[in-house]
Order: C-alpha cells, then structure tokens, then sequence
C-alpha cells in the first residue's frame, strides 16, 4: 500500500514537471507555476515526446488510484468481517490473497 502511495505522488510531481516545463506558464500566488499555452509540443519531436510521457504517466496515477482504492476496500472489508463476524469461515467470494491476510491479522 505505502508503494501505490510513493508512485502515484512520484507520477504526479514527474507530470506537474514535464508539463510546466514543456508548456508556458504563468505563475499562481507567486509559487505556483500553472501551463497555460503548450502549442509548441506539436512543431519539436522533443517535446511532443515528453509530453506524451506526461500523458502515459497519468494513465498511471489513475490505474494506481484505483488500484489503491479496491486494496482498501478489501483491507475494510476484512476488517469488519473478522470484527463483526461469529465464525472464522472463509467466504468463496473471495481470493486466496483475502485469505492470506486474514490469517496474518487473525
């Protein structure tokens, strides 16, 4: 779970400057710098790759996002299952990764 998390803030600060640098800015609050015009990306092969790297990237943070959301949602899950349950059987419903780290709370 603390990888999904280091990745997806590693993508978003690779995607903040990837974008910032290939696009012109104009800058938020004296510290933020905020893209404003990227035109350039279509005349440079350069850039154009860079900015599909962003793009890629991105893809990412959402594929991770989810990802980080199902596992804690099953994490929950198992949680309240083990608390509020009166037997220890197994649901089919579940996988056999569920069922591993049942048994390593338990």
């Amino acid at each position: 779970m603390a990888i999904h998390i280091c990745l997806i803030g590693a993508l978003l600060f690779n995607i903040y400057l990837n974008v910032t640098t290939i696009c012109h800015t104009y800058i938020l609050y004296d510290i933020i710098l905020i893209p404003d015009d990227c035109s350039e990306v279509y005349f440079d092969i350069n850039l154009s790759l860079s900015f599909i790297t962003a793009i890629y990237a991105g893809q990412l943070v959402i594929l991770l996002s989810y990802s980080l959301l199902k596992l804690l949602f099953l994490l929950w899950s198992i949680i309240t299952r083990s608390s509020s349950s009166t037997s220890t059987k197994i649901n089919h419903r579940h996988n056999n990764c569920s069922y591993h780290l049942l048994q390593y709370l338990n």
